[in-house]
């Protein structure tokens, strides 16, 4: 159930029961608070803190049926709830500090995008949690899940069959701390996790904590200063496990890397570091070009063709290139690889090299370095060491204190030599002559025994020592919020951080550094983060520290004008406006007596209706809180005079058998300009014309009819068109009555002039109109409405069979005051002749007046380049109907009149309409047109498509489907209505129960917010939102499936926009295109443009907007191209809000342009690889 009709209902309950008991006593301070309390109380057991849960299930019940729709209703600080089941839809989380997991477990809680070419999941809001769904099947190019620079907590994920399983853009590590990512699983996806960053935020890094990377093409793709991290990870049957490239480093601690081509592979990156990781059966367990340290500690490489290779390392002046400490080599082709590391420190002490089948360690093209291999094994080696006769290198430790057979000792301390075969004489432990290793290089002090056995096993027992900051308290939305610790240990390991008891953090730590935790975007409420802090001997200690976020601050409130009015008037309200982060509930006192309450949603109008007063004053008191029970108050004094309009009667009366006198509103109002006048109004809620005529009588007199002087000037004949409203003054005397008659018996002849004199001087007052003869053999009347010699529009009338009506039309002109004044510039061609409006008369009993005229409306102006945001027009009908009151008895409609949209329209939008009616009687029924007609503002006649020549055999049913562009904003009203033959128009065809005949709409202006694009040739546009709905063209059809959008020549207008949207255009033919994507806001227009950029035919460019990214002026345009239309996109690139021709020519030619790992360049890697080790096995063999 929806959480605002759940606190409506129950606060109700309440303000009832509160107005009943204390309606009839003063309101005390006491029950303002039990008053308030009772209400949050309620309320209370529907929000609880620090949110609301909701559930999803895609088979039911629970509150919503899809993801989208549960994260478009919930607001901020809500946790959702999916429950097992399929979901097929393309999600965007928009709403900031949600938790959105999955009830049970990621392999019952499955996600598929409903269109392939976006991402499955964007997120595009800060402070999201994620926990617990498979997420599977992108497209090409695309995510399972994707944000830029957001930070989600994603945990308990199984991203699987995804091009990226999650693909993000760091930059604000500073801010947010590192992205953390928890217990998942990245199966058979071709990059598992893409991540990227540049040199601001080239500290920021990945840490990936127990998760598993299976049978995926890159587990990990690090690029341009975003490092990764894995603790406690599975890497297993990759073609690369960890790939970074660019100024990172990439970290693999407690890990598990199993039979992939490439274990961890960096290049031009600052450093690989291992801990405590197992390297087994890869082809390349790590794998180094350009960096400037590798690090491994503890670590067993085992049954590997390379288990460290290393190449063009670089020396930075910061530490060494190279330090390998407490690690096995065994059973591999070559344990370690160095090539080529001039003028760089190398260190390799405490390693076990055992069983390496070519080489233990080979040390090719080592010049002028500083390399140290001590306290090292080295057993059964086909080779121990080959240094390619380079060096000398230096084999031998500082001196240090050691024990052999219980004597200690202080010398240097060599490798130990399995193959060594020289004795120890002084029994120091220590071969009494050199190991030679070749013609440079030898031992001096070669070990008798493995290095173990030299040193006594220390047990570090000491706990690290943490400082204890203080607990913080902040004010909800500040920021700059952090908790640092500092940590003290000699052998420092990892750390991990637990908000209220779930993991959020890990990584490793150095001895004095600070630790922090940044605490910001936290809603209302209590929290504790707990830090525990491990070193290498598994000694810890732990840190917790309470955070609690208040809301300390009132909430905003309007303050409204006192209000006065007459009595026994109507429409007079107070309206207040509150705005708070975290609304409650409002309470609102008349004269200290509580008579409404309920909750108010933050921005959203309160109105209370003050009508039906007796005279007096009265005080209005409105107390607003939030959920921390802060509040404003406001009070409003209506007064209530007595009314000044002097006494008279007027009655209201039908003729011709009408009685239902709901059908004419007869309205009463004081003139504005003169107080002793009224305005007397009667308004036609029929769709037929109607004759009025008024009486007066004095003091129950004889009726005498009269017409007001105000009708005199400003009409010929007294009607009332359907669907409209007369207005006409009298100042009444005292005693006088007034008696209306609404009359319907005007005739054909009449209803044409009528219309034809309702449409011109609906449209004439400030124009000019032209009335030109084209042809009157053909007997055509052409129409023009101009205004500043512009025009506006034309059209040509249709000689009908009434002539009579064109004449009594002529009449007007030449007769009528009022009509003579708006047509002071009327020009009337015949034959290409001017005549005067008399002339007229000399032609008119020759010709007949149509009852249609046919009209297209220019476009106005570019909806994107238009400040002043005037709508789109279309082809448009205008129709006067001979409007009939009866009706086939026997046709009767089934299925109600349904116009298929939401319940917000806008200008420009395309509504979609159907209904189904049936012959219930024996005999067929023919019917010359059937429509869904209606009226629009300005009592503009507006109708669907109109169905023609229709045949409905006895039983049968036809259903209707049409469509209306609206064009104005204002009210709407529809009606179904059908022609016969006879030329007869019916609209009341009557409806089996419950079924609906007519309809009533609103229809907004365009919004302050809307997205647009537009695009001049060779190609067609269409916009693709995340659920698959297009909008624009697409295989020769024009779709406006997003809702509130449209199309028209070439321009696509999306009235409620989100990122997600693709713009994507398709070639038709070569040729340059230029095209503008607009992003409209209340006060500012932001343009991205493509000028002059090539296409081909079958081409197509896609374009996805971050406008947040545009507005800073960074490139927030991702473009991704498909040349030749094939599917696949060829080339990807960003551009900031302008893209030139020849930017975009430099973009597809440039290495960066291309896809990042090119599906032929990797198939010739991985087969130069392949041919390279077979050729090593041949010849080893």
């Amino acid at each position: 159930m929806n959480l605002h009709k759940k606190i409506r209902n129950q606060v109700t309950i309440f303000g009832i029961i509160i107005i009943l008991v204390f309606s009839s006593t003063p309101i005390s301070n006491i029950f303002s608070y039990k008053a308030r309390n009772d209400i949050k109380e309620e309320v209370n057991t529907i929000r609880t803190s620090p949110g609301n849960t909701w559930t999803v299930d895609d088979d039911g019940p629970a509150d919503f049926s899809t993801i989208q729709e549960a994260i478009d209703t919930v607001i901020s600080g809500d946790i959702i709830i999916v429950k097992d089941g399929l979901y097929v839809e393309n999600i965007d989380i928009g709403t900031d500090n949600l938790t959105i997991r999955s009830e049970n477990n990621p392999l019952n809680t499955i996600i598929q995008p409903a269109i392939t070419n976006n991402h499955v999941i964007t997120i595009s809001a800060i402070a999201i949690e994620i926990n617990g769904f498979t997420v599977e099947n992108s497209g090409m190019n695309y995510a399972g899940i994707y944000f830029y620079d957001k930070y989600p907590i994603l945990s308990n994920l199984n991203l699987r069959n995804n091009y990226y399983g999650i693909r993000c853009y760091l930059k604000s590590s500073a801010i947010y701390g590192d992205l953390n990512i928890w217990n998942s699983t990245f199966t058979e996806n071709f990059i598992g996790i893409s991540s990227y960053s540049d040199f601001s935020n080239r500290y920021g890094q990945v840490i990936l904590n127990y998760s598993n990377f299976l049978n995926n093409t890159y587990g990990v793709y690090s690029s341009d200063w975003c490092g990764v991290a894995a603790y406690y990870g599975d890497f297993s049957n990759n073609s690369y496990g960890m790939y970074g490239n660019y100024k990172l480093s990439i970290g693999g601690y407690y890990s598990t890397y199993y039979n992939n081509d490439f274990a961890i592979y960096g290049e031009n990156t600052w450093s690989i570091n291992t801990r405590n990781s197992n390297f087994s059966f890869n082809n390349n367990a790590i794998n180094g070009y350009g960096m400037t340290d590798f690090i491994s500690d503890d670590s067993i490489f085992q049954d590997n063709l390379y288990g460290v290779y290393l190449q063009d390392m670089y020396n930075d002046g910061d530490s060494k290139a190279v330090l390998i400490r407490n690690t096995k080599f065994i059973n591999n082709e070559r344990g370690i690889y160095i090539y080529n590391g001039g003028g760089v420190e190398n260190e390799v002490f405490n390693c076990t090299f055992q069983n390496n089948y070519i080489v233990a360690i080979d040390l090719a093209s080592i010049y002028f370095s500083s390399t140290q291999i001590y306290l090292n094994n080295f057993i059964d080696n086909n080779i121990d060491i080959d240094t390619h006769n380079h060096g000398p290198f230096i084999f031998h430790s500082p001196i240090q204190t050691y024990f052999h057979e219980g004597i200690q000792f202080d010398n240097y301390l060599g490798n130990y030599w399995k193959s060594y075969s020289g004795t120890d004489g002084n029994n120091d432990g220590i071969g009494d002559i050199p190991y030679i290793i070749d013609s440079y290089n030898q031992d001096l002090y070669p070990l008798i025994e493995p290095f173990e056995n030299y040193f006594s096993t220390v047990v570090d027992t000491n706990v690290p020592t943490l400082t204890t900051p203080n607990d913080i308290t902040y004010e909800e939305n500040t920021t700059s919020h952090m908790i640092i610790w500092t940590a003290v240990d000699t052998n420092p390991d990892v750390y991990i951080v637990y908000k209220d008891g779930i993991a959020i953090e890990t990584g490793p730590w150095l001895s004095e550094d600070e630790i922090r935790i940044v605490i910001d975007i936290l809603s209302v409420g209590s929290y504790n983060y707990t830090i525990i802090v491990y070193d290498e001997s598994g000694n810890s200690v732990q840190d917790t520290v309470f955070v609690t976020v208040q809301d300390t601050t009132n909430p905003i409130l309007s303050g409204p004008t006192d209000i006065t009015y007459e009595e026994n008037t109507t429409s007079h309200m107070i309206i207040w406006t509150a705005a708070d982060t975290n609304p409650d509930v409002y309470i609102v006192y008349k004269d200290g007596i509580a008579i409404e309450t309920g909750p108010w949603f933050s921005g959203d109008e309160i109105r209370i209706v003050i009508d039906n007063l007796s005279v007096g004053s009265y005080n209005y008191t409105i107390i607003v809180y939030d959920e921390s029970d802060n509040s404003v108050q406001d009070t409003v004094i209506a007064t209530v005079e007595y009314s000044t309009t002097p006494n008279q009667h007027i009655c209201f009366e039908l003729s011709e058998g009408w009685q239902d006198k709901e059908l004419f509103v007869p309205t009463i109002r004081r003139s504005s300009e003169d107080p002793n006048k009224l305005e007397i109004g009667i308004f036609n809620r029929r769709d037929m014309w109607y004759v009025v005529k008024i009486y007066k009588r004095y003091e129950g007199g004889p009726w005498v009819e009269f017409i007001p002087q105000e009708w005199l000037d400003k009409w010929l004949l007294f009607y009332i068109a359907p669907y409209s409203e007369r207005i006409f003054e009298y100042t009444p005397q005292i005693g006088e009555e007034i008696k209306i008659e609404v009359k319907n018996d005007l005739n054909d002849n009449t209803l044409a002039a009528l219309w034809i004199l309702d449409f011109a001087t609906r449209f004439l007052l400030g124009f000019s109109i032209s009335l030109e003869v084209t042809d009157l053999e053909e007997s055509f009347v052409k129409l023009m409405l101009f205004w500043d010699e512009f025009a506006l529009l034309g059209g040509l009338i249709r000689i009908g069979k009434y002539k009579e009506a064109l004449l009594q039309f002529a009449k007007m002109l030449v007769t009528s005051t009022r009509l003579r004044e708006l047509f002071s510039s009327l020009l009337l061609l015949v034959a290409q002749k001017e005549i005067t409006p008399l002339q007229i008369l000399g032609f008119a009993s020759r010709l007949a007046v149509p009852i249609s005229i046919f009209v297209r409306w220019p476009l106005w102006m570019s909806l994107v380049d238009n400040t002043q945001k005037e709508p789109f027009l279309e082809d448009v009908t205008l129709t006067a109907y001979n409007l009939s009151s009866l009706s086939n008895p026997n046709l009767w409609i089934t299925k109600s009149l349904n116009i298929i949209r939401s319940d917000l329209y806008y200008v420009g939008e395309t509504l979609k309409a159907n209904f189904t009616i049936e012959n219930k009687g024996t005999n067929q029924i023919i019917l010359k047109s059937l429509t869904i007609g209606g009226r629009g503002p300005n009592e503009e006649v507006r109708d669907f498509t109109v169905k023609t020549d229709i045949i409905i055999h006895p039983g049968e049913s036809y259903n209707y489907q049409g469509d209306l562009k609206l064009l104005v904003s204002g009210n709407y009203h529809f009606f179904i209505a059908y022609e016969t033959y006879d030329h007869e128009w019916i609209t009341s065809v009557p409806t089996e129960y419950g079924f609906e005949n007519t309809l009533d709409i609103f229809v907004n202006p365009i919004p302050d917010e809307w997205n647009g694009a537009k695009i001049d040739s060779p190609a067609d546009i269409r916009v693709i939102d995340l659920q698959g709905r297009i909008t624009g063209f697409l295989n020769g059809e024009i779709y406006t499936e997003i809702p509130h959008s449209f199309y028209f020549d070439n321009i696509v207008v999306i009235y409620t926009p989100t990122e997600s949207n693709l713009y994507q255009l398709e070639g038709y033919e070569g040729g340059t295109y230029n095209l503008t994507i607009a992003n409209a806001t209340k006060n500012h227009i932001l343009n991205f443009t493509a000028v002059n950029i090539p296409i081909s035919s079958n081409s197509i460019h896609q374009f996805s907007v971050d406008w947040e990214i545009l507005y800073q002026g960074e490139e927030g345009v991702a473009i991704d191209i498909d040349l030749d239309g094939d599917g696949e996109f060829d080339y990807y690139f960003y551009s900031d809000s302008e893209l030139t021709h020849d930017e975009y020519l430099d973009a597809i030619r440039d290495e960066k342009g291309k896809p990042s790992i090119p599906g032929f360049s990797l198939f010739i890697l991985i087969g130069a690889i392949f041919i390279i080790i077979l050729i090593k096995k041949i010849d080893h063999f």
